[in-house]
């Protein structure tokens, strides 16, 4: 008995199945939102470090922001902000 042959009808069936395979929009996509600050869920607090050299700053500040606002209803993009070095401009 050979089983070359059904084993290249398998792989012809499975690829008919793949690429046919056309999901439906809801399935692509998950209603989600994010926690917002510290309403997220259970948080340890930490006390942070103190730093060895006090007078070195060790924070890091970031010198580009992009703020992008969407539509409530349809999730689409409304505005796009880029903030950097004291500049702002909206797109």
């Amino acid at each position: 008995m050979f089983i070359t042959p059904m084993l290249d009808m398998a792989f012809q069936i499975l690829a008919f199945f793949v690429f046919t395979y056309n999901p439906s929009a809801l399935e692509g996509q998950f209603p989600i939102t994010l926690a917002a600050g510290q309403e997220g869920g259970d948080n340890p607090v930490t006390t942070p470090e103190a730093p060895a050299n006090p007078r070195i700053s060790t924070e890091v500040r970031p010198s580009v922001t992009v703020v992008a606002r969407a539509n409530r209803l349809t999730g689409h993009l409304v505005s796009l902000e880029v903030r950097a070095a004291g500049r702002r401009e909206i797109i």
